[in-house]
C-alpha cells in the first residue's frame, strides 16, 4: 500500500528513525553548527535510503557497533549531493566538504576524521568505497580507522591535542 505522497516509508517512521540516528552521534553538542550540520546530512541520508529495511541495518549497526550488519547504501552518484559543506569552524575547511563516509564516520564513530584516506574497508563490506560499484556503501562500522605515518613535528601536535583535548 503506497503511502500519500509515494515515499518509501511513513512520516512517523521517518521521525522515529532520525531520533533514533540522532542518539547515536559522537560529540555533539547541541545547537551548535556541528549539530545543524550532522542532523541536515542525516535526513539526507534517510531521504536517500531506498528500503525501510536499510534504516533498520543502520540502527542495529550503530546499537552493537559491530562490522557484522548489513551493508546500508546509497546510490554512488548520489554521494558527492547528500552531504553539504559543514560550516563549524571545528573542522579544518581544507576538509569541508567530506564524502558521505567520511562524513557518517565522523558523525557515529571518528569525530576527528578528516578524510576518506584515513578510512580503509572491512573485507566483508562488497560495496566498499574502493569498488567502484554503482552503489556505496555508508555504513560507519564496515570501516576501519587507519592512522597515517607522520614526522615528528605532526605527531607532537597530534599528542598534544590528545592530552590536552584541543
Amino acid at each position: 500500500m503506497n503511502n500519500l505522497f509515494n515515499l518509501p516509508f511513513s512520516f512517523s517512521i521517518y521521525s522515529q528513525a532520525l531520533k533514533s540516528l540522532l542518539q547515536h552521534r559522537i560529540n555533539i553538542q547541541l545547537n551548535s553548527n556541528e549539530d545543524k550540520w550532522s542532523e541536515k546530512a542525516i535526513k539526507g541520508l534517510i531521504k536517500r535510503l531506498t528500503k525501510t529495511s536499510m534504516i533498520d541495518d543502520l540502527q542495529t549497526a550503530l546499537a552493537t557497533k559491530t562490522s557484522h550488519t548489513r551493508c546500508v547504501t546509497i546510490p554512488s552518484d548520489a554521494q558527492n549531493k547528500l552531504v553539504e559543506p559543514n560550516p563549524s569552524t571545528t573542522v579544518r575547511s581544507a576538509f569541508s566538504d567530506a564524502t558521505p563516509i567520511v562524513a557518517f564516520c565522523r558523525i557515529w564513530r571518528w569525530p576527528d576524521l578528516n578524510t576518506y584516506l584515513e578510512l580503509r574497508p572491512v573485507d566483508t563490506c562488497p560495496y566498499a568505497f574502493q569498488h567502484e560499484k554503482d552503489q556505496i556503501c555508508v555504513n560507519p562500522y564496515h570501516y576501519e580507522r587507519v592512522v597515517a605515518p607522520c614526522n615528528e613535528y605532526m605527531c607532537f601536535f597530534r599528542d598534544v591535542q590528545y592530552w590536552f583535548n584541543y
